[in-house]
């Protein structure tokens, strides 16, 4: 006897019978689904869900199936939405712990309102890769500048964690007076005044006066001291 899975029916039947002249055939329709219907979803097979799912639409129309449709896929969107997310971070994730910064600042005072401030230091950034090591410039050079003062309660929170000896900043470009109120606790080595110049202004910044702090900490002092003497024209 050789058995055979009937997928319209959803039963097992002998393959070597035929059914008897005259016997009512077993409908794929309203039997079916009734049969499917009636066991616990949990005790379906998935070829068994399939099935249900495709005799229910049979049944709908119109809006009716439209309903039943978003009713099945409504959690599709936010599930590739929360896998293109995973990718994204992923890649981001992967690209931090393969970037290494020839040198990675933090730019403290940037004035917001000046329309020009943040497009020319990131000029001036770009000058700077071409002016240091051609060995390093596909490394290139990171500026944080997001702290705009030191006046909120957050924001020294957040530069004293970028301050912090596993951050890995090498050095901070701000005002005389941020470098005077931390230099107490040994987080600078000193404080080089920056003079105007082609690749650099005081202009940009909120009280016009800035110069570049060399953090203790550093990993990368000497690349830190070839990017002074950039800026120091020398």
């Amino acid at each position: 006897m050789k058995l055979t899975y009937d997928k319209e029916t959803g039963s097992v039947v002998d393959a070597g019978k035929a059914a008897p002249s005259g016997a009512p055939q077993e409908a794929a329709g309203d039997d079916l689904l009734s049969r499917l219907e009636a066991k616990h979803e949990s005790d379906l097979t998935k070829e068994e869900k399939r099935l249900l799912q495709r005799e229910r639409l049979k049944k709908l129309h119109g809006k009716d199936r439209l309903a039943y449709l978003w009713a099945y896929y409504k959690y599709v969107p936010a599930l590739i939405a929360a896998v293109l997310f995973a990718v994204y971070l992923g890649v981001t994730v992967w690209q931090g712990i393969h970037h290494d910064p020839y040198v990675s600042l933090v730019v403290v005072g940037l004035n917001p309102l000046s329309e020009e401030a943040e497009p020319a230091l990131d000029a001036a950034v770009a000058q700077w890769n071409d002016a240091l090591d051609p060995e390093h410039a596909h490394d290139g050079i990171d500026t944080d500048t997001s702290i705009v003062s030191l006046s909120s309660p957050m924001d020294v929170q957040k530069f004293q964690i970028l301050l912090s000896a596993d951050a890995d900043i090498d050095a901070v470009i701000c005002g005389r007076e941020v470098y005077d109120a931390y230099k107490e606790y040994g987080v600078f080595e000193e404080w080089l005044d920056l003079p105007d110049s082609a690749l650099f202004s005081n202009a940009w910044f909120l009280d016009g006066d800035a110069g570049i702090c060399v953090k203790t900490a550093s990993a990368r002092p000497e690349h830190v001291r070839s990017l002074c003497r950039v800026l120091l024209g020398e």
